[in-house]
Formats: structure tokens, C-alpha cells, sequence
């Protein structure tokens, strides 16, 4: 068991019987013997318990001892259970599963022993990752998260080929041991809830929602299954720093996990692969029959991805839903996805940005067209201005004045052709009075 404090994800994030709300704790004080392990400090506190470290004296080791709070061990139902689990739990060897060692008895306090982890809990390397300072460092990196998964995969799928059941895989309940990195399952079979005719659901249930599955809600019985769907919501949380679901009170969060689908993964950390968005989803169906059969089936489609870049998951929705092939899927038309909304406004901006240049760049074109065109015309009138001042002078007048007709006729309205008008009455005038002074003279010699 971790040395460090158990701390709840969320306020509602555990349910508990209503009994059990009313139970004080047992506090024992560092230095209390219980049987032959002397306690040293609190560890973290458990919904059947609390968790001690403790020194074994015959083996000088140090332990954690859990001890059952007081009035649940007057109970016989939890006592049971409490027994049971621990016996049964105890005869699991793996690797990568806490051992427990025993159980015992002290002055009416029960308790089990089980092997002291030195390291954090899952659920705690996520918090620190996610208050990281650095944005890129919030999150888990994608295939370490995979190469975690698959530890505690291994763990689980070990006891379920073994003949037992979890029924509280979250990060709280995974532990990496800080010397053989190793990712170690606790609390392995300790939260099965004992239930009679008499007790609610909700009233005899000990788990933690947003890792439990739709069915367990609805009153089915345990099974590998809901375990695999607690695996995958688990990897969820490791590559997003979130819940599957979230909502503000307990009645919203089982309505959404029982009814709505969850988001992807990659909807909320754009560095994870659809792949593995659709091995999640696997996992986390709302049918048990839908979700992969076996842990092992997990464990090999995630291994087919690390080592081929492909799983069986996403294949299989590729059949189903053909888009996923073409295009980033969305799971449910209506689930919002922030990553694919960020996309989309940047597309919008950036059609609008180019569509502003594009039209900028017409109106300056044209606009530069006209400025040409207006200085052109303007150095043609001057030139054909010119030109007729030096034919007039040259006595070529019909051609200095077809040039300034020309203007008229090209340039009507500007103070050219007016200038030009002015010119071509000058030139007229000169010629139709010499023309009048060669008819008159003959009349003048022939009298």
C-alpha cells in the first residue's frame, strides 16, 4: 500500500451506505500495538477502512495494516466480506499486485496486513502532472500511460484468470513503486458491496462512480466486465486529467453514465491517437457484451498499436461508422469536442483573413489600373497638345487639328478637350478671314 494520503478526486466521488456516514473512524495513535504490528503513522483513509503504517517486529519490517472501522466490524455482513476478500485476496501473486499477507483480530479491531509500497498512487501523479506550471507537461505522455495501463492490465488480468474480481480499478487503487517503477493494483477484492432485499442500491454500495460501470447502477451483478470498463475509464483519466463523466451532483452522474456516451479522448488531449480513443470506447460500452471479452484482449490491441500503430477497436467503428476512415471521428454528433471546435474557428478565421486579402487585393489592383490609365491619358493630351502647337506653327493646321479633335473625342470632359476646343476655334478663325481678304481684292483691280 502507497505511504501517501488517499485524497477523494471529486466530493461526490465515493458512495457510501448511510450507516456507514455516521461511523466515526478509528484513530489510533502512532506507537498503539495492534497484535504484533506497532503503528507508526496514518496512511490514507478507504471506504471499509483506514490504512496504517506499521513495523512487524518478528520479521523487522514495515507493513500496512487496514483496519475496519468500528461499526462496520460489528456488522456482521461487513465482517463477512471483510474476511472473505482478505483470505481469498491474499492467495493472488503477481508482480504487479500489492500482497497481502494476512488477517487478524486485536480487542474487537479487525484487520488485514498487506505489503507497504513505497511510492505515489495513479491518482496522484495525475494531480501533480496536471498543476505542472508548464502547459506541454500537464498530462501524461500518451505511451507511458500505455506502457502503465498495460502493468496493471497484466495485474488484473492475472486475477481474473485466477478467479477474482477487483470491483474498484481506479488511480486511487494503483500504486508505482518508486524502486521498481513497477504499477502495483491494491485493495484488490476489498470493495464488493454485500447487498440484501432490504438495502437501496445506492444505500449498500461502496465504489467510486466515475469509474463504475452503467450496469452496476442498474442493480446487475459484478463481473469481469465491469472491471474492464473501470480499466478503460482509468486510461481516460491518465491521458485527459478528467473524469469520463463529470457533473455537479451524484443523481446527473449516474444518469450520464448509464445513458450518455462519453467524449473521446482525443477531444480533450489532441496528442492522443483515434486508436486509442476507440480502445477506450471499447472498453467504457454501455452493454457489457459489447465491451472487450477479456483483459487480454485489451492488453494485445494495445500492444498491436505500439507495435503497429493500429487496434482492433478502431477497425471495428471504422466498419461501423465509415467517416472514422476519412475524417477525425466525433463519437456523438451532439458530445462537444473542444479540440475539433478549436479547429474549426481557426479554419473560419483563416478563410475569412484570406477572402479579406483577396478583395483587398482587387480593389488596389483596380485602383492602381485606374491611377495608370488616368496618368496615361494625361501624358497623351499633353503630347497631342504638343503636337498641334508646333504643326500650327509649321502651318500644317488640318493636322494639328485632327490631333486636338482627337482628344475632344477621347478625353470630352476633361480640361483637356477644352483646351483643345479653345485651339481648334483659334486655328479656324485665322483662315476663314484670309479667306475673306483673297475674294475681295480681285473685285478691288478689276474696277
Amino acid at each position: 500500500m502507497s505511504e501517501k494520503t488517499d485524497r477523494p478526486l471529486h466530493k461526490q466521488d465515493t458512495v457510501r451506505s448511510p450507516d456507514e456516514k455516521s461511523m466515526e473512524s478509528i484513530d489510533i495513535s502512532p506507537g498503539t500495538v495492534i497484535g504484533e504490528y506497532r503503528i507508526v503513522s496514518k496512511i490514507g483513509k478507504g471506504g471499509m477502512g483506514i490504512v496504517y503504517k506499521a513495523y512487524q517486529e518478528s520479521l523487522e519490517r514495515y507493513v500496512a495494516v487496514k483496519v475496519l472501522k468500528t461499526n462496520l466490524s460489528q456488522m456482521s455482513n461487513y465482517l463477512q466480506q471483510f474476511q472473505y476478500e482478505a483470505r481469498s485476496a491474499a492467495q493472488l501473486r503477481h508482480p504487479n499486485i500489492v500482497q497481502i499477507y494476512g488477517i487478524g483480530e486485536h480487542h474487537d479491531i479487525h484487520y488485514f496486513i498487506m505489503e507497504l509500497v513505497p511510492g505515489k498512487t495513479l491518482k496522484e501523479i495525475i494531480q501533480e502532472k496536471h498543476q505542472s506550471p508548464v502547459k506541454s507537461g500537464r498530462l501524461i505522455p500518451v505511451y507511458d500511460a500505455l506502457e502503465m495501463i498495460l502493468q496493471v492490465a497484466g495485474g488484473l488480468h492475472f486475477a481474473h484468470e485466477s478467479g477474482f474480481l477487483h470491483r474498484d480499478i481506479k488511480p486511487a487503487n494503483i500504486i508505482k513503486d518508486d524502486k521498481t517503477q513497477r504499477m502495483m493494483i491494491a485493495d484488490f477484492g476489498l470493495s464488493r458491496p454485500v447487498m440484501t432485499k432490504k438495502e437501496s442500491l445506492l444505500g449498500s454500495m461502496t465504489g467510486t462512480p466515475p469509474f463504475m460501470a452503467p450496469e452496476i447502477f442498474l442493480g446487475k451483478p459484478w463481473t469481469k466486465s465491469t472491471d474492464i470498463y473501470a480499466l478503460g475509464a482509468t486510461l481516460f483519466n491518465m491521458l485527459t486529467a478528467r473524469p469520463l463523466h463529470e457533473s455537479n451532483n451524484l443523481k446527473s452522474l449516474i444518469h450520464k453514465i448509464v445513458n450518455e456516451k462519453p467524449p473521446p479522448a482525443h477531444g480533450f488531449n489532441r496528442d492522443v491517437p483515434e486508436e486509442i480513443s476507440a480502445v477506450i470506447r471499447k472498453c467504457t460500452e454501455k452493454k457489457p457484451s459489447d465491451r472487450y471479452g477479456t483483459v487480454d484482449d485489451f492488453i494485445k490491441d494495445i500492444r498491436l498499436f505500439l507495435n503497429e500503430g493500429r487496434t482492433h477497436a478502431f477497425e471495428f467503428y471504422s466498419l461501423k461508422e465509415p467517416a472514422l476512415k476519412t475524417s477525425s471521428e466525433k463519437e456523438e454528433e451532439n458530445i462537444y469536442d473542444p479540440s475539433k471546435e478549436k479547429i474549426k474557428r481557426r479554419k473560419i478565421t483563416s478563410l475569412i483573413i484570406g477572402a479579406s486579402f483577396m478583395v483587398a487585393f482587387i480593389i488596389s489592383s483596380l485602383l492602381y489600373q485606374d491611377y495608370r490609365n488616368i496618368a496615361h491619358g494625361r501624358a497623351y493630351c499633353r503630347k497631342k497638345l504638343q503636337d498641334a502647337k508646333n504643326l500650327s506653327r509649321m502651318g500644317r493646321t488640318d493636322m494639328a487639328l485632327s490631333f486636338l479633335q482627337d482628344i475632344c473625342n477621347k478625353f470630352p470632359d476633361t480640361p483637356y478637350a477644352e483646351d483643345a476646343r479653345r485651339m481648334m476655334a483659334e486655328l479656324k478663325a485665322p483662315k476663314k478671314e484670309k479667306e475673306t481678304e483673297g475674294t475681295n481684292e480681285p473685285a478691288v483691280d478689276s474696277q
